[in-house]
């Protein structure tokens, strides 16, 4: 039988960057900052700085997630941006966090995914934490 193409629509996702993600991170680093700025002397607390901003960099930098996509039984792609072929993994568990859903896969090379709700349109968050409860 044939799949609708609501139901493909359905297990398909399409990533953007998540701005929720990022006020997230910059609130946390500028809270840590606040503290070590409390705490430590002016120099520590510059070189410390100065380590956080290059860890963020570099954390900005790391490809996202653009497109994940069911095929078959447990057999799912997913495609990362600048990256040409999309790996094919097995979803091992799904944890929903509300704000966020974590996408764990059975190769333990491939990390984690990260999904954000600003990430993916409401009807495909839906589907995302609908896949949670079934799981």
């Amino acid at each position: 039988m044939a799949k609708s193409f609501e139901q493909i629509q359905y297990l398909s996702f399409d990533f953007k960057r998540s701005r929720m993600s990022i006020a997230l991170q910059l609130f946390l680093g500028l809270l840590i900052s606040y503290c070590c700025y409390q705490t430590l002397n002016i120099w520590l607390f510059l070189s410390a700085l100065l380590f956080a901003s290059i860890a963020y960099i570099i954390f900005l930098k790391l490809p996202f997630a653009q497109h994940f996509e069911h095929l078959d039984q447990q057999d799912w792609t997913l495609k990362y941006a600048e990256q040409e072929q999309p790996a094919r993994v097995q979803i091992e568990k799904i944890l929903d966090h509300q704000l966020y859903i974590l996408i764990y896969f059975s190769e333990k090379k491939q990390r984690p995914l990260l999904v954000w709700q600003d990430q993916v349109s409401a009807l495909q968050w839906k589907s995302l934490k609908t896949w949670a409860k079934l799981q």
